[in-house]
Formats: C-alpha cells, sequence, structure tokens
C-alpha cells in the first residue's frame, strides 16, 4: 500500500460542487452555507490504491468524496486488514464528535478520486449552532449504523450465496441513487474478490466459487474492474430467498437504501424504488436555512 502523497490542484467551490445536492451539505443554507464555503480548506486528489488515512491517525479534517471509489478498512488483532465499507461520491468520511479523537478506519482509494479537506473543528461548531442541521447529522449517522448493522444481519443470518448477491445488490441499490455513477446494471468498480470477501465474511476462494456460479447461471456477469447484474430478479431472489422485484424488500429490511434522495423525496430507481426505514423519515428540504 502506498500513503498519500497529498497531491491536490484548483479546489472545487462549494458553489459549484458536484455531490453538494445529494450529500449532507445541501441542508446549509443562507450564513450556514456561507460559513461551510469560507471554511473549507482544499480539495486532495488521491491516486488508485493511495491511503488518506490509517487507523488511530489524527487528522484536522473532514473528508468529502467528490469523485471516484474508495474503501474504509480496519486491522484485526492479528494483523490482517478488513475492508468494511465502499465509499461513493457524495460521502462523508472521518466524521466524529470530537476534534481530537484519532480515527477508527483507515481510508483508501479504490480509483483515482479528489476529496474536499473540510476543518472538523469548523464543521463541528457550525452545526452545532443550528438544531436542524444538527438533526439532519444524527439522520446520516444513523442511517449509516443501520446499513452496518443490516450487513451484519445478513452474516450472521444467511448463507454465502445469498450475502454475496446482497452486497451486489447494495452496491448497485446505492450507485443507482448516485447522478455521478452512470445508470445501468453495470458498476465500473475494480472491486476484488479479497474485498468481496472481507465485506461479507467468506474466504476468496469461496467468494471466485460464487461469482462464477453466479455468472454460469447468466446472473451477473463480471472482470477485473466491472460487476454486471444481468438478472436482478434473479439475483433479489437469492439475496432473500424469495422471489421478489429487484430486491426491494431485502433493501428496506437489510437498512441498504439512500438516506434521502437529490430533492429530500423518495428516489425512483428504474427497477428499484426502495421504501424509507420506517422509524427514519428524510430531513424537511427547508433545514438549514439562515
Amino acid at each position: 500500500m502506498r500513503k498519500t502523497n497529498h497531491k491536490h490542484n484548483s479546489s472545487v467551490t462549494c458553489e459549484a460542487c458536484p455531490v453538494r445536492p445529494f450529500t449532507i451539505c445541501r441542508f446549509f443554507e443562507g450564513p450556514w452555507f456561507d460559513a461551510l464555503s469560507e471554511a473549507k480548506y482544499r480539495d486532495q486528489i488521491a491516486d488508485k490504491g493511495e491511503i488518506l488515512y490509517k487507523v488511530n491517525d489524527k487528522s484536522d479534517f473532514i473528508f468529502f468524496q467528490i469523485s471516484g471509489w474508495s474503501k474504509s478498512f480496519c486491522y484485526l488483532k492479528n494483523g490482517a486488514r478488513q475492508v468494511i465499507d465502499i465509499n461513493y461520491p457524495g460521502a462523508l468520511l472521518g466524521f466524529s464528535q470530537s476534534n481530537d479523537a484519532p480515527h477508527q478506519y483507515g481510508l483508501q482509494a479504490i480509483t483515482k478520486s479528489r476529496f474536499c479537506l473540510m476543518p472538523k473543528k469548523r464543521f463541528l461548531e457550525v452545526i452545532r449552532r443550528d438544531v436542524d442541521l444538527m438533526n439532519s447529522v444524527i439522520f446520516w449517522l444513523d442511517h449509516e449504523r443501520n446499513r452496518a448493522l443490516g450487513r451484519l444481519r445478513s452474516i450472521c443470518q444467511r448463507s454465502a450465496k445469498q450475502r454475496i448477491a446482497g452486497l451486489l445488490l447494495e452496491l448497485y441499490a446505492r450507485a443507482e441513487q448516485n447522478p455521478l455513477i452512470s445508470r445501468s446494471n453495470r458498476l465500473n468498480i475494480p472491486l476484488t474478490q479479497d474485498d468481496i470477501g472481507d465485506l461479507v465474511s467468506i474466504t476468496t476462494v469461496r467468494v471466485n466459487q460464487l461469482l462464477k456460479q453466479l455468472q454460469r447461471d447468466g446472473v451477473i456477469d463480471y472482470g477485473r474492474s466491472f460487476y454486471e447484474l444481468r438478472d436482478l430478479g434473479h439475483l433479489s431472489a437469492i439475496a432473500d430467498g424469495v422471489r421478489r422485484t429487484a430486491g426491494t424488500a431485502f433493501m428496506a429490511e437489510y437498512g441498504w437504501v439512500a438516506p434521502w434522495g437529490v430533492d429530500g423525496a423518495r428516489p425512483g430507481v428504474g427497477a428499484l424504488t426502495l421504501p424509507w426505514l420506517p422509524h427514519s423519515q428524510p430531513p424537511s428540504a427547508d433545514v438549514g436555512k439562515g
């Protein structure tokens, strides 16, 4: 692994930021948006394989992913590395309630990626001054927790084949709700079989066997840098254990839905129309107005 060399070039302004409309930043308006814009430090470019920060590193910044794909990871007691999540454009990374808290996980670019660096202290100062902004952050944290618990439930309750099918559906559903990722059943991401094994707690050998089986059955196709979901209904049936339309019920049950749509409304996603979790509602579009 290579640690980042902190390359950066001209930064994207907050006004022109392509991910702002569908991230937590969309709720910053008026004086709160001005404060956020003024606080921005710079953009950082990371090449494929570069590490932005490692476990237990301390950083003064929060990372907003503007483009590319990245993965979060940690280390086990035996020294092995564990991938714990895949991050898309719009992800808020490195957030903590304390400015001095070390990172609980590391961050590595899967593809060439751009990140916005926001001073953590200033970001916390801004959201603590407005209850609606704080509620938006709490909602986002609740959504991320539910998604993590959903994957843990899947690992505990489902077979290896169901877990892989569920992971592919999760990645697809999240990508389909992201305007910066092309709308198709093809995920153009160089996700290794080691990464998949880490995410769903299966050996790499078993991942290879199951991917080949799904490919033979015409459910998926895959290569070094892509995964194509050819039969969403069949893949959903495998993940659910029951025939369902494009994984809708599976996504809702395991928390793998977007926290809010581009316009704060329920997202309609081609073959997928994903329901909100019953205990979570998207924040009002008026949140954060000065």
